[in-house]
């Protein structure tokens, strides 16, 4: 009887272990999930990545509560939109940004066989070849995320990002003129302007905004050239002039608006 109970012991000692074990091992798959996950929302972070919730870098690196989540990337918004996803998971595709992130990869010396001899694969397992494509940057993250931060120098990470602000820079300068450039809207601009005075140059000059600008200040009314030249310096000396209603009126929205109830 007191073997029988001896044995007992030792079977239930071996079960709790085992529970032990197993649960140990299930919080090093869990630790290492995680980590996974921020290494690739890290990574959407550098390269600009879209997502179904439209964040931007400093979301991507403050959203750090990942437990029960899953990112996956994909290659484009309409991709992601055949998805039958849950709410837990995070759907991330390149933005233009990360196009541009990825053409300054493809401008820079990448040593590829380094990459691969350091990770003990051959050429075949890396699984890379140069031009970089989509797909790399996409379902090829790890290797990619790798070079940006072991297989490049400082000097060349500055380089990328600053590809990419400036391709963000001409993109916004773009969306600037298409805005201020709507049909009609200069032209209310200007009567606006006009309506308040700031076509006089003293009237100007009491406002205390050619001292802000501190340069040659092109003449109002704003002719399309001026836009076309400094799309930027326009909207600065617009938002300084008018107010935020005024603005308002003359948005493209509100000229928009107008123009289907005049055509009703």
């Amino acid at each position: 009887m007191k073997r029988v109970f001896l044995i007992g012991v030792l079977f239930a000692i071996i079960i709790f272990m085992s529970g032990c074990n197993n649960r140990m091992e299930d919080d090093v798959l869990d630790n290492q999930h995680q980590q996974d996950l921020e290494r690739k929302a890290n990574y959407a972070a550098f390269m600009l990545f879209n997502n179904q919730f439209g964040w931007d870098r400093t979301a991507w690196r403050s959203n750090r509560n990942f437990e029960g989540r899953e990112i996956i990337f994909v290659r484009s918004e309409e991709e992601a939109n055949t998805l039958e996803i849950s709410l837990d998971t995070i759907v991330a595709w390149p933005s233009p940004y990360s196009l541009a992130k990825l053409d300054a990869l493809n401008q820079v010396d990448i040593d590829l066989e380094w990459l691969a001899s350091f990770q003990g694969k051959t050429m075949e397992e890396l699984g890379i070849t140069l031009p970089l494509t989509i797909d790399d940057i996409v379902f090829n993250w790890h290797n990619i995320f790798y070079i940006i931060n072991e297989g490049i120098s400082l000097e060349t990470r500055r380089f990328i990002n600053n590809h990419a602000a400036q391709y963000e820079s001409e993109t916004r300068r773009g969306q600037i003129l298409i805005r201020l450039l709507f049909p009609d809207r200069l032209d209310a601009i200007n009567e606006l302007l006009i309506q308040r005075g700031f076509d006089d140059y003293n009237v100007l000059q009491k406002s205390g905004i050619i001292d802000i600008i501190n340069t040659d200040m092109p003449s109002i009314p704003f002719t399309e050239e001026d836009v076309r030249n400094d799309p930027s310096l326009i909207v600065f000396i617009i938002n300084r002039l008018l107010s935020a209603e005024e603005r308002r009126n003359i948005s493209p929205e509100a000229l928009l608006q107008r123009q289907l109830e005049q055509n009703d």
